[in-house]
């Protein structure tokens, strides 16, 4: 077939109709593309496959028809997980400059029993992280019910994530890496984390605009991070912390929402909106701190027991929160340990108190 920039996978054999497996098919059309890179565009329909191979410069694109909940969430064109013992559906390892827009994957949760598969993937390992930044997008897609992580970034350089749907998973986004930025997503949901960054790595990462919500352990977790930039997401009903940070350097969390986080953790310094420990250059300003239970409002627990765990912190500031009708037990547990933290200007009271 004669290279026109723009393919459909219908062209190459795919059949799109939930039973055949096309991934030889799929990954015949990218790879007709060659070097050149191109555009290979999904129609309408249900294509069976996994471990596809993007390659570089190649967008897989579709019209976004997903939705965010339903028997009918996934919409019209969707790619589904054709086996349990797959290392995931889209692997985009090598695909520098590529994109993936408009999809949506349906990991049906195969693979859990000792085997997990993530949704799209790029895995290198020791200390390979590519000879120059990755600059894959992935965009306008629905990823979800996948026994791994909805997006496994092990050794990424530079990564854009924007306007996803990331549900249903062990993790929404996993990290190690740096440079990357997480703009206007849905991050719902999932088994453990909405964002989880690799201990000692998770550097120069933008979290902006995100709603993060009902994921079983923490919003945003990261351990060892460095230039860190949390800015106006909503961290929304997280089993544990909204945000947990410990052992970082140079932090921002400013313009955020945390509402009823700590919901089902047992543990009392987990049973918080956000917990910062062992860190430097921490800047915390202008977010909202509130508590509730579910959305019934009688039907479950309280929660958060505190609005912030704070320890070990070193020249940093906390000013300028609201924390209003925020905890059960005291807005804030410090730990202690601190020198040079500024805390001023940080009006609160507890979920109890009703004016």
């Amino acid at each position: 077939m004669e290279y026109t920039g723009i393919n459909s996978v219908r062209s190459f054999g795919a059949k799109g109709d939930g039973r055949t497996d096309d991934s030889a098919a799929i990954q015949r059309a990218i790879d007709a593309f060659g070097s050149a890179g191109g555009t290979l565009f999904f129609p309408p329909g249900r294509y069976v496959c996994a471990d596809i191979r993007v390659k570089p410069h190649v967008a897989l694109t579709a019209a976004p028809t997903w939705s965010y909940s339903g028997d009918d969430r996934f919409g019209a064109t969707v790619l589904l997980l054709a086996r349990e013992d797959a290392v995931c559906l889209l692997d985009i390892t090598d695909a520098v400059g590529a994109t993936i827009e408009g999809l949506a994957l349906d990991g049906r949760q195969l693979g859990r029993n000792g085997h997990e598969v993530h949704g799209i993937s790029m895995i290198r390992k020791g200390s390979d992280y590519g000879r120059v930044e990755n600059t894959v997008r992935v965009e306008r897609c629905l990823v979800s019910d996948f026994s791994g992580d909805a997006l496994h970034l092990d050794h990424v350089w530079c990564v854009t994530v924007s306007r996803n749907m990331l549900s249903g998973c062990r993790h929404g986004i996993y990290v190690n890496g740096w440079d990357l930025f997480i703009l206007h997503n849905w991050l719902s949901g999932n088994r453990e984390c909405g964002y989880y960054g690799y201990p000692g790595v998770n550097k120069g990462v933008q979290l902006a605009g995100n709603r993060i919500e009902w994921n079983g352990t923490c919003g945003i977790s990261g351990q060892g991070g460095e230039h860190l930039h949390i800015t106006g997401n909503q961290m929304d009903r997280s089993g544990a912390e909204g945000i947990r940070i410990e052992g970082f350097k140079r932090v921002t969390i400013v313009g955020n929402t945390f509402f009823r986080c700590g919901k089902s953790t047992a543990e009392e310094q987990r049973n918080t909106n956000l917990a910062l420990l062992n860190g430097r250059g921490a800047v915390v300003s202008g977010n909202d701190f509130g508590a509730y239970c579910d959305d019934d409002g009688v039907s479950s627990r309280l929660s958060p027991d505190y609005d912030m765990v704070i320890g070990r912190l070193r020249h940093s500031v906390i000013s300028h929160n609201v924390l209003y009708q925020a905890a059960v037990k005291a807005p804030i547990l410090d730990l202690g340990g601190h020198d040079n933290l500024q805390m001023t200007a940080n009006p609160q009271c507890l979920a109890t108190d009703d004016f």
